[in-house]
């Protein structure tokens, strides 16, 4: 390790443990972006996979999100995928809830490049349906693209998902919520995710 390596990793670790993580996320994302251009074939996606066949045996959650009293709220299944049909969607959808280690809790979060897919109310109902909620998540995506030079369509599902971390980390430390002035995430009130969320955490394996 060179010395202006050392002295980058001495300078966050005197800072909070939650500016660490921020930080490092973005800097592991635009590392992934950087691998990413430099090797093109990690980014390949089978479109015309079905969702069962996305869908593996035992499924794995991306992320969980637990509220302040460490009571799990939401599961985040994330997806480096565009435009998906919205039959698509259910279908995947159905598959996760009805797996047998699905954990049950209120709400459900299907992420793509381009879209939102959240429902609510699960821990009540004992088949899942079409979602509560579709959001365009252009504009809440893209200022994260452009930070660190990519498209959509040329990231990385490992960096695509420390976008999503870093955008929900941003939701739970919020100071905002209910009082949302970007029109683009104001399901977030009206869904009461917000409110559930704010000052919570998540868990997220390959980063936390």
């Amino acid at each position: 390790m060179n010395k202006l390596l050392q002295q980058v990793i001495e300078e966050l670790e005197k800072l909070p443990e939650e500016e660490q993580k921020a930080i490092a996320s973005r800097l592991l994302v635009e590392l992934q972006v950087k691998n990413t251009k430099d090797n093109p074939q990690i980014t390949t996606f089978e479109r015309d996979q079905s969702a069962s066949q996305v869908f593996q045996s035992r499924w794995e959650v991306d992320l969980s999100v637990y509220n302040r009293d460490n009571q799990l709220i939401l599961i985040v299944e994330v997806k480096r995928r565009s435009k998906p049909s919205l039959d698509w969607v259910i279908e995947l959808s159905q598959k996760i809830f009805e797996s047998q280690n699905f954990p049950r809790c209120p709400y459900l979060m299907l992420v793509f490049t381009d879209s939102i897919y959240l429902w609510s109310n699960l821990n009540h109902q004992k088949q899942i349906a079409e979602p509560s909620y579709i959001i365009d998540a252009t504009p809440i995506f893209q200022p994260y693209f452009e930070q660190v030079g990519v498209t959509a369509n040329k990231i990385s599902g490992q960096s695509f998902e420390m976008i999503v971390a870093s955008w929900l980390r941003e939701i739970i430390h919020s100071s905002i919520f209910p009082n949302v002035s970007d029109q683009s995430q104001q399901w977030l009130v009206d869904s009461g995710l917000g409110k559930a969320i704010a000052g919570g955490y998540f868990q997220y394996e390959d980063i936390a």
